[in-house]
């Protein structure tokens, strides 16, 4: 546990807790990586490890899935993650 509470990428607080551990994926681009690549959709599988004074606790695999769509007009990339 922490010191106190910290601030996430997106500018939420997250309160230090006792027993609770935050885990935060952030994916950006400035621009369409799907446009870049001229696809309409891919996949990033990452696998994630989590240590405790360096001895591995666990482990779990990301999927990610991309998508390009629209919303009100706006183009836009939809994300689905599952973690397995």
């Amino acid at each position: 546990m922490g010191e106190g509470p910290v601030e996430t990428v997106d500018g939420q607080i997250l309160p230090a807790k006792k027993n609770v551990y935050y885990d935060e994926h952030v994916i950006s681009s400035g621009t369409s990586l799907l446009d870049y690549y001229h696809v309409t959709s891919c996949q990033a599988v990452c696998k994630q490890t989590y240590s405790c004074v360096q001895r591995p606790m666990g482990t779990d695999t990301v999927t990610y899935s991309f998508t390009k769509g629209t919303i009100n007009g706006t183009s836009v990339t939809l994300v689905n993650a599952s973690i397995q």
